[in-house]
């Protein structure tokens, strides 16, 4: 029953801070410079006050995000703000009560070097996580990334699906997402 009740919170959550409807998406998007194909039974959700794109998990408390800066604003801001943002997706977490922590992790080929970064959170009684890279496409830079939710007393067994390992790999999914971007050749 939690497991439910998580997942619908997620989606209420999301549907509530974004104000727009959700539709599935199977075939590639263009999203200024690259092209982005959303994994698996992930669905498609456009980023309220962000240049980008969510992809939302129908079976987890998961997304895939990709978001441009917005005009006039760095990359770093544009980092600070997802940290900021990355909570609010779930119902009942606020950022400013949520303390991350982060470490280097690999790139992806036709990443910027030294662009990876996995951040890992905590937050009222419940885990978080954020891995995202950065990725120039047609002379745009662009984050993109992955995060997730859980509470602490989830077995590890049943979080192996949705939960990256502390590389910020492991999940399905975006590891799907990253192999079409590295099919881009923008």
């Amino acid at each position: 029953m939690q497991k439910i009740n998580l997942k619908l919170l997620f989606f209420i959550s999301a549907l509530a801070l974004f104000g727009m409807s959700i539709q599935a998406q199977t075939k590639p998007v263009s999203s200024k410079g690259a092209i982005l194909k959303t994994p698996g039974k992930f669905m498609k959700a456009p980023l309220a006050d962000f240049n980008g794109l969510l992809m939302l998990n129908p079976d987890a408390a998961a997304a895939v995000v990709v978001s441009y800066p917005n005009k006039g604003e760095s990359i770093e801001d544009l980092y600070k703000r997802l940290l900021i943002k990355v909570p609010g997706f779930f119902n009942k977490l606020k950022s400013e009560d949520t303390v991350w922590t982060s470490k280097s992790v690999d790139v992806h080929e036709g990443d910027k070097a030294n662009s990876g970064v996995l951040y890992s959170g905590k937050s009222s009684d419940s885990l978080l996580q954020f891995v995202s890279f950065q990725r120039e496409s047609n002379g745009l830079t662009f984050v993109y990334g992955y995060f997730a939710m859980r509470s602490p007393k989830t077995k590890e067994s049943d979080a192996k699906k949705y939960w990256l390992d502390e590389n910020g790999k492991g999940v399905k999914a975006f590891d799907e997402f990253v192999k079409n971007l590295l099919q881009d050749n923008s």
